[in-house]
C-alpha cells in the first residue's frame, strides 16, 4: 500500500552478503527484461540494507533509515512506480527481515517516503506512507 492505494510489483528477491565484516542485504524486485525500456510502465524497488547482525545466516534483522532532511536526493535506492517516472525515496523507514524457511524471508516494510519525479527537479514532491508485507526469495 502506497498512500492508501494498492500497487503490484514483481517477485521480491534478496541477496545477502558480507562486505568488510558487515552483513548487507540487497532487496530488489525481479524486474522483467523490458524494465529498462522507455515504454515500461511497471513498478519495482531496490534497497541496500546494511544490517547489524554478525552472520549472513541470520533468522531476523531490522534495518531502519531516517533521512537527514526531507529534501530529494540523487539515489538509486527506493521504490519506482510507472516505469521510473516516479521514485519514492526513504525518509523514515523500517524493514524487518524474518527467515521463513531455507531460501525465503518475510519482509515487512513500513514508513514514509518522499515521492519525486526523477526527471523533473522542479516538480512538487510529497511525503507518502508505505506499508508492505512480502516474501523474498534469496539468491
Amino acid at each position: 500500500m502506497i498512500d492508501q492505494r494498492r500497487y503490484e510489483f514483481p517477485q521480491a528477491m534478496l541477496r545477502i552478503h558480507q562486505n568488510d565484516g558487515h552483513v548487507v542485504a540487497l532487496l530488489y524486485s525481479d524486474d522483467p527484461k523490458d524494465a529498462l525500456s522507455d515504454n515500461y510502465r511497471g513498478n519495482g524497488f531496490y534497497f541496500q540494507l546494511p544490517l547489524d547482525v554478525p552472520d549472513p545466516k541470520f533468522d531476523e534483522a531490522i534495518w531502519m533509515n531516517q533521512a537527514q532532511s526531507s529534501d530529494r536526493v540523487e539515489t538509486p535506492y527506493g521504490i519506482f512506480l510507472d516505469g521510473h517516472r516516479r521514485q519514492l525515496q526513504p525518509l523514515d523507514v523500517r524493514i524487518r527481515l524474518r527467515r521463513m524457511d531455507a531460501g525465503t524471508m518475510r519482509v515487512e516494510l513500513t514508513g514514509t517516503f518522499l515521492s519525486v519525479d526523477p526527471q523533473d527537479d522542479a516538480a512538487a514532491a510529497q511525503v507518502v506512507p508505505v506499508a508492505a508485507w512480502l516474501l523474498a526469495h534469496e539468491r
